[in-house]
């Protein structure tokens, strides 16, 4: 893969008499023209399999004069442009998929140097499979802004793939990304694209699609849309492919926004009847849903009845090893101990989102943390904290978690340009 280097048949005839200090004539064996050996290397005429042996042998022949072990092929020399940018894109291809998802430190470079072959060379297959290569290995080290990049320029190259499985697996890939970046309505657009393809897809990734469909109509406050597909959810697909939890947590999240609030605390308790005693995580989400409907109705003794839930489980909770939903946990915690006027353990919860969300490279949850914290540091004027939480904002835009131009940032500025501190 180092060597990228393509040349037409002509031009590597005369790259290697030039680099062997060959004459023209030389290469002709009485059998061809000096003439047409100009031809050939200036790109007039296209080179022959017969014309292409009679030229091997006597550079072959000359080189064994010399003591040379340089030895070609007919085949090498007729090997044209594409075939040559094709070896070299999956020779690329295999150095990706012997990445075990660590990220090796060349990685940049190398994704620079193919990017600038394919500037050249127009193989739209390798194209296709090398950028959603990368983008498969960016979305595993949840760099997704990175991932979507690149499942992007794959799906630029897309349109002459005739393989509907593979087209899927992308788009799906792309609003999985879109979704982790808050880009809620690309979310929609991809999940569009893919239910074109719908009599072939498998019932659960149909399923998947339209579980995207509703997250994302409730991120971008069509709430009413949200539950509409929710609905359909529920008549269309059957146990095991419907998953109740997911369904029935995101319609009462719905129903809160919409201030439904009675029928959003049916629908979380209605979880809690059905829910696995075992399933820690799982009960500790219903808990918060339900925290963030009492928070709405400012309903101060049962919002305490279930902080004090949350915190019974919360040892059992740190025991488990792998915690999804962690960050947006703690989050609902930060706001319920915040509604309590209880500001340390308010504060406490929401590093602790973003900690945890920097770990995971959840982007939703950070972000709400970031804005319920500064916002709880500018009610009590905690000028160190709010340096530190700049410092923090720094650090997740550093390692690509948060945008050079999320709100947070736009608060930050206005922040310190109100207290006279523009340098900081």
């Amino acid at each position: 893969m180092e060597n990228m280097q393509v040349s037409s048949p002509g031009k590597k005839i005369k790259k290697i008499r030039k680099e062997f200090n060959i004459k023209q004539q030389d290469l002709t064996g009485g059998e061809i023209t000096r003439n047409l050996i100009s031809m050939l290397e200036n790109d007039k005429i296209n080179l022959t399999f017969t014309t292409a042996k009679i030229i091997a042998q006597q550079l072959n022949k000359i080189c064994k004069k010399r003591n040379s072990d340089f030895k070609i092929t007919p085949e090498y020399l007729l090997e044209s442009v594409d075939d040559q940018a094709n070896k070299i894109a999956l020779d690329f291809l295999n150095y990706l998929n012997n990445i075990d998802y660590n990220i090796p430190s060349d990685f940049k470079d190398k994704i620079n140097q193919i990017q600038k072959f394919f500037m050249k060379h127009d193989i739209y297959e390798n194209k296709f499979n090398i950028y959603k290569k990368i983008g498969d290995i960016f979305k595993e080290n949840k760099l997704y802004y990175n991932a979507y990049s690149y499942y992007l320029k794959a799906f630029e190259h897309s349109s002459r793939l005739i393989n509907n499985k593979v087209k899927i697996d992308l788009l799906i890939s792309l609003s999985f990304c879109c979704g982790r970046i808050n880009k809620y309505k690309k979310v929609l657009d991809f999940d569009k694209l893919a239910l074109t393809y719908i009599d072939e897809m498998p019932e659960n990734i149909h399923y998947a699609i339209r579980l995207n469909n509703s997250l994302a109509y409730k991120n971008l406050k069509y709430y009413d849309k949200a539950l509409k597909e929710l609905d359909f959810m529920s008549k269309t697909f059957k146990t095991p492919i419907l998953r109740e939890f997911e369904v029935l947590t995101l319609k009462g999240n719905c129903l809160k926004e919409k201030k439904h609030y009675t029928e959003a605390i049916k629908t979380h308790k209605t979880l809690l009847s059905i829910i696995d005693e075992h399933n820690i995580e799982k009960i500790f989400i219903i808990y918060c849903n339900i925290i963030e409907v009492y928070i709405e109705l400012k309903d101060i003794t049962n919002l305490k009845i279930y902080l004090n839930k949350c915190i019974s489980l919360l040892k059992q909770y740190n025991e488990i090893e792998y915690k999804a939903y962690c960050a947006e946990i703690y989050n609902d915690m930060g706001l319920g101990y915040k509604e309590l006027d209880e500001l340390d353990m308010s504060k406490h919860f929401f590093y602790k989102a973003i900690k945890v969300g920097k770990e995971q490279r959840k982007l939703s949850p950070i972000i709400s943390a970031l804005n319920n914290l500064f916002k709880l540091l500018c009610e009590i004027e905690d000028d160190i904290e709010i340096n530190n939480l700049k410092n923090a904002v720094l650090e997740l835009i550093s390692i690509d978690i948060l945008s050079k131009n999320d709100d947070i940032i736009l608060k930050l500025i206005k922040y310190y340009n109100e207290k006279g501190q523009k340098k900081k």
